[in-house]
């Protein structure tokens, strides 16, 4: 887990509460995917149950907190269950 990877992770998570539309569609339903996938995990450890609260959750694996690490284009599943997402959307949609 990189400092890189913390931020851009919270940065895209509080972009995403103050307007989804701030969130472009494709990154949307990545995020979504991701949610799903760690919710079946059995390494997340849930901290809070309200939908509201900033911290939901960690990852055993990591110790990354949940949302903000399905928020983060660079980082991947340390358990590999979900990748990186590829520099080209990365790219064509941070210059947007």
């Amino acid at each position: 887990m990189s400092l890189r990877e913390i931020r851009e992770g919270w940065f895209n998570y509080m972009k995403y509460k103050l307007s989804k539309r701030l969130i472009e569609q494709e990154f949307k339903e990545i995020i979504e995917s991701r949610a799903s996938v760690c919710a079946q995990c059995p390494d997340l450890k849930i901290a809070s149950d309200r939908l509201n609260s900033i911290f939901q959750g960690k990852c055993g694996v990591c110790g990354c907190s949940f949302p903000a690490i399905i928020y983060s284009k660079s980082k991947k599943c340390p358990d590999g269950r979900w990748d990186a997402i590829p520099t080209e959307l990365t790219a064509a949609s941070d210059n947007k």
